[in-house]
């Protein structure tokens, strides 16, 4: 594809984007970057008219402790846009991932493309009163995903929320009943749709799906109960309304490797694991530490001795999955 004699490289979930670095003295463009798409890009299909403006300092860091002037400079650009030749870019929106990182999206506004349009065909945030809160339902579809599959309307379930009455105790040491949501952000996912969408990332099966899906987002799990191509969706995962009905997704579930952190060290203390076996365990890895430090390894009978508090911790993390 070409405009204007530009070569345009593009496929559905991957494109080259355009950045530039803001840093208080200058702009640094950078050539176009091949970068995951999302769902507005890949609605426009032209990804020459999109912008990744990134704010940052000297060393091409993120911007910390903005002083008046750098806000002031960074306000006006925002509201008048940036001018790149013959071209003029003006501020779309940002992701979340985008704000933590002082970044945003600008766009080339065109008769065929107004940027008004883009916001309508997001979705309807009329509902959201709060501007903060408003923004981050527009950012999430600015996520970076990758397009899986579309499923008319007749495919989606609304489910309920699974909630529970409880009490709490509040600060005042006072109980206080609340409504407790056990499934805040899943939803599910029949195991035919989860395999069709699944092979985009190159997987054959997942059990779970982190995606976007109209104004939804969380986890889809397999639910095997559902027959043909089924997603449900709860009152917790809907943010905002769209009719966008294409399975965008993040990541899947995956095997990774086991690793005794802290969090793993506090649900096995609550199992009645004793701190001795913790510290054992922590004994011997800085003795090997320090084996690979002399450049010698010993298999010696004290490295032999730890295999039964390794048995205690895997019986107790058996015992843990059983719950």
């Amino acid at each position: 594809e070409k405009e204007n004699g530009e070569e345009v490289e593009s496929t559905p979930n991957l494109a080259k984007i355009r950045r530039i670095y803001l840093t208080p003295s200058l702009p640094i463009y950078r050539p176009p970057e091949l970068d995951i798409t999302n769902r507005v890009v890949r609605h426009v299909n032209k990804p020459q008219y999109f912008l990744r403006v990134n704010f940052v300092n000297e060393s091409l860091e993120q911007q910390q402790n903005v002083g008046d002037n750098m806000c002031s400079y960074y306000k006006e650009i925002i509201n008048r846009g940036l001018r790149i030749e013959k071209w003029h870019f003006i501020f779309l929106a940002f992701s979340n991932s985008q704000l933590r990182g002082s970044a945003c999206w600008f766009f080339r506004e065109t008769q065929e493309w107004p940027i008004q349009q883009l916001y309508d065909w997001m979705g309807d945030f009329t509902k959201e009163k709060n501007l903060a809160k408003y923004a981050s339902r527009m950012g999430l579809a600015f996520s970076t995903t990758y397009q899986a599959t579309t499923i008319p309307e007749e495919c989606i379930r609304r489910l309920p929320d699974i909630e529970r009455k409880g009490t709490v105790t509040d600060m005042n040491g006072q109980e206080v009943t609340t409504t407790f949501c056990f499934s805040d952000g899943v939803g599910t996912i029949s195991k035919s749709l989860m395999e069709k969408s699944v092979n985009i990332l190159g997987e054959k099966y997942a059990s779970a799906l982190q995606c976007r899906f109209a104004g939804c987002k969380g986890v889809f799990s397999v639910d095997p109960r559902l027959e043909g191509d089924i997603i449900g969706i709860r009152p917790s995962q809907t943010k905002f309304s769209s009719n966008h009905l294409a399975i965008e997704l993040i990541g899947c579930s995956r095997f990774h490797y086991g690793h005794l952190n802290r969090q793993v060290i506090l649900l096995l203390a609550t199992l009645k694991i004793s701190d001795e076996v913790f510290m054992k365990v922590l004994d011997e890895d800085v003795r090997r530490l320090g084996d690979l430090l002399k450049g010698s390894i010993s298999e010696d009978t004290e490295t032999m001795a730890l295999d039964g508090c390794f048995q205690e911790v895997f019986d107790a993390i058996q015992r843990m999955m059983r719950c």
